[in-house]
């Protein structure tokens, strides 16, 4: 499967190298490495990630892969393709979060 970026996926997960990167940019760095690199076994197993149940109302079975225990990715997949939608610092506000999905 192939694995496509959203324009706003892209600018959360640059949002959050910006934020981290004025504290400790080397952290920033790996922080952001190891968010892209987060989804590429999603490639073989799309379904890994449980289905994100603040989501469900949507038409799309969006799906939510946590990522060192305070990041979630949203996705969800169309024909051979995984459509990152989101990336969600999960400390935030839900209403927040929820919100950036749309």
């Amino acid at each position: 499967m192939e694995i496509i970026w959203t324009k706003r996926a892209v600018m959360h997960l640059e949002d959050i190298h910006k934020f981290y990167e004025e504290k400790n940019p080397s952290a920033a760095n790996r922080l952001y490495n190891d968010l892209i690199d987060s989804v590429e076994p999603l490639k073989d197993f799309p379904q890994m990630a449980q289905i994100e149940p603040a989501l469900k109302f949507f038409q799309k079975e969006y799906r939510a892969l946590v990522v060192k225990k305070t990041f979630k990715i949203v996705y969800y997949t169309n024909r051979n393709k995984i459509y990152i939608v989101a990336v969600l610092d999960c400390r935030q506000n839900p209403k927040t979060n929820k919100s950036k999905v749309k």
